[in-house]
């Protein structure tokens, strides 16, 4: 065997797998450990809080049923997402091939060019691949688990007054009020409620791209990941307790008051009767575990939004040119009017996310120049 060829071997021939994936994930380490320690300690007050607010699930088994449901058809989206790139790269590799040549030369030369490179390079994607999701997984659990028990740590009081302020921007009326003739037109609700659903997906594939794929501009990719984090964990969790609020769907049911939101769920209702919407079922879901709270489950939280959050961090990272940024801003923009169209949030919880997330962006920045 040559020198050459005993280079290429994985590490783990020599010097076992803790040495082989160290190895993969050497360039990204110092990174990876600002990722790791956050991670770890949201996850260790996941368990304080459960040890504090013991889970008391009376149907948990069924809700997570549900749970799972959603989980599985989410992941069915983003493995179809990811092996979407498989023939756009292949599309993309075609195009250098010379006209009236076949293409199957140049496919060949790319796979033996990169087979015959390090082995590093082709074990580390399916390497950051479970290491990503699991990461993700951890933090999601993490601020589920929290977030189930906002109503116990702070009852839902706010919701009064972020309805009386979505009056006050929108001259009197709930905003969903001026998108009202959305709802003559069906199909277009139920695109939105896609849309608004599949977030989920754009959600775990960026992730998945920020850490591995994104490019040669590593601090900036580790700068939206982290700021991920936390925004989440501001937003999502403390914030979150501090502003505690159910949103428009069930704002009568918390408060007790009469508002123009029955008569949006009304209208939502008779759409969901001829075909089912996303919404509605989660919804529900999120109902059931708030009368029947469980570790690590859903959770009712309207302010501050985390669609829109997420939506406007896609913008921060992305939005390099004026075509990127059209497209971004037109997708945040999209989702926040979904938000209240779909009853989910009051206008003012995806408003006022924004300076939220801006600066968990240059936060996240600052830690990656800073540590690093």
């Amino acid at each position: 065997m040559s020198s050459q060829q005993a280079s290429i071997l994985p590490a783990t021939s020599y010097s076992g797998l803790y040495d082989y994936f160290r190895s993969v994930f050497r360039d990204d380490l110092p990174l990876l450990k600002i990722v790791f320690i956050g991670v770890s300690a949201w996850l260790l007050l996941a368990f304080i809080s459960t040890y504090f607010i013991p889970d008391t699930a009376g149907s948990s088994a069924q809700n997570s049923t549900q749970y799972l449901d959603y989980v599985i058809r989410n992941g069915q989206f983003y493995l179809a997402f990811v092996l979407a790139i498989i023939p756009i790269k292949l599309l993309k590799i075609s195009k250098q091939t010379p006209k009236g040549q076949s293409a199957l030369p140049v496919f060949r030369d790319k796979y033996q060019s990169w087979y015959a490179g390090p082995k590093k390079e082709i074990f580390g994607i399916p390497a950051f691949f479970i290491m990503a999701m699991a990461v993700f997984a951890i933090y999601l659990f993490a601020y589920s688990t929290i977030k189930t028990r906002i109503p116990e740590i702070i009852p839902y009081k706010w919701d009064d007054l972020f309805m009386n302020m979505d009056r006050v921007i929108f001259m009197g009326k709930d905003p969903w009020q001026y998108f009202a003739f959305l709802y003559e037109y069906p199909n277009i609700i139920r695109a939105m409620d896609f849309i608004y659903d599949f977030w989920a997906v754009l959600l775990v594939s960026t992730w998945f791209f920020a850490l591995r794929f994104g490019g040669q501009d590593k601090a900036r990719r580790y700068q939206f990941v982290i700021a991920l984090l936390l925004t989440w964990f501001i937003g999502g969790n403390i914030l979150a307790i501090f502003l505690s609020s159910g949103g428009p769907v069930y704002y009568e049911a918390l408060t007790g008051l009469p508002s123009t939101y029955s008569d949006q769920m009304v209208i939502l209702s008779t759409i969901n009767a001829q075909t089912p919407l996303r919404a509605f079922e989660y919804q529900q879901l999120l109902w059931n575990i708030y009368e029947s709270p469980s570790v690590g489950l859903g959770g009712i939280s309207a302010m501050p939004s985390m669609h829109c959050a997420s939506s406007f961090l896609l913008f921060l990272m992305f939005g390099r040119t004026v075509l990127t940024r059209l497209i971004l801003g037109a997708f945040f923009m999209l989702i926040l009017i979904s938000s209240f169209v779909l009853a989910w949030h009051y206008a003012v919880d995806g408003l006022f996310v924004l300076p939220v997330t801006y600066g968990c962006w240059k936060l996240a920045g600052w830690m990656v120049r800073k540590f690093g």
